[in-house]
């Protein structure tokens, strides 16, 4: 998924598979750690965005500012899908358990 969305951005299309797995588990990282607010996502991906453009010889405040913009928004994605997906299987759940007791 942090893969295909590299190529929604104009800054990031030419990153590679190894990025990608990096950056997913960073990422991963970033959705277990304890923090208040729950907002640890894109504050590691900025972290991991300078990280690779470090790595790939650019400036490492513009990887940190690229890395704020698309950690928030695949943030809100993967939130907008799992309250999408949970409130479907809630509704599917429901009409089985109906259909079990008629």
């Amino acid at each position: 998924m942090t893969f295909l969305v590299f190529f929604a951005f104009p800054d990031t299309k030419n990153f590679g598979i190894p990025e990608g797995l990096f950056l997913l588990i960073a990422g991963s990282l970033g959705m277990i750690l304890p923090v208040s607010g729950g907002l640890a996502y894109p504050y590691i991906m900025s972290i991991a965005f300078s990280a690779v453009y470090l790595a790939k010889g650019g400036d490492q405040h513009e990887g940190r500012a690229i890395g704020d913009y698309f950690g928030l928004i695949l943030y809100i994605a993967q939130i907008v899908s799992m309250i999408s997906f949970g409130l479907i299987a809630i509704y599917k759940i429901a009409r089985i358990r109906r259909d079990s007791t008629q």
